[in-house]
């Protein structure tokens, strides 16, 4: 099952608190439904009770698809300026819940899971569809590094984002959002271009160490590396295997 635990709020349009449920753990098996939310856009969104505004969670959590072979850790988008600390954190959390900790079935399967540490919901959601289509997450990042250069360098900057949307027909759509202006507003650009693109990119993401860890993300590449000052409060020992039971 997953974890959900209440956590104390406040509005960021209001200033109202109030409780929200927010997930610590996330099995998919069991919540198919919270997949669709995710890839919806709705994942981890609530309502203001006082204005109705939206708010949005990005709290640390561990992703698990057994059907699809999928262990993802979620974090908030601002934590990618420690990648290096947290990825080695959570790559001995996934070790541990697949090999050290893990029932004998799962232990057979640990080679064959997809193993990421996402920054932010958008790229969570990402990963996901990119996962569904076949698609090689490494080439896609490199993929956007020649986007982003197709703009201008001021894109390539840690405020920038790029993120896959859709792929239809035969078509990739990138949405490309720039840094914030001093209005706080952002420019975005939809691309789309062939799917046939990954192949040329994926000999590229091939000589990038900076796309060939846990951290698949182009931002890697651009934003600042820096070690972890507090102890990390993040995904842990999670839960993983009441899936598994019929």
């Amino acid at each position: 099952m997953s974890v959900v635990t209440p956590r104390q709020v406040t509005c960021p349009h209001c200033r109202q608190e109030f409780t929200a449920p927010v997930y610590a753990s996330l099995h998919v098996r069991r919540a198919p439904e919270v997949r669709d939310a995710i890839l919806a856009g709705r994942f981890q969104r609530e309502p203001c009770p006082k204005c109705g505004g939206s708010i949005v969670f990005e709290r640390p959590m561990i992703y698990t698809d057994f059907d699809r072979m999928h262990l993802l850790a979620l974090l908030p988008s601002g934590a990618i300026r420690h990648r290096s600390a947290l990825a080695r954190h959570i790559g001995g959390v996934f070790e541990r819940n697949l090999t050290v900790a893990a029932p004998p079935m799962v232990k057979a399967w640990a080679d064959d899971f997809q193993r990421r540490v996402v920054f932010g919901l958008p790229h969570l959601r990402e990963k996901l569809v990119a996962f569904e289509h076949g698609i090689d997450d490494r080439a896609l990042e490199a993929l956007k590094v020649w986007m982003l250069r197709d703009l201008g360098l001021s894109w390539l900057s840690p405020g920038t984002d790029a993120v896959l949307d859709a792929v239809d027909d035969g078509m990739l759509r990138i949405s490309i959002a720039g840094p914030p202006g001093p209005d706080r507003i952002r420019v975005v650009h939809v691309r789309e271009v062939p799917v046939q693109s990954l192949e040329r990119a994926a000999e590229v993401a091939a000589g990038m160490p900076e796309l060939a860890g846990l951290v698949v993300d182009w931002r890697a590449l651009v934003a600042p590396d820096e070690p972890v000052a507090e102890p990390f409060d993040g995904p842990d020992q999670a839960t993983l295997y009441p899936q598994l039971d019929p």
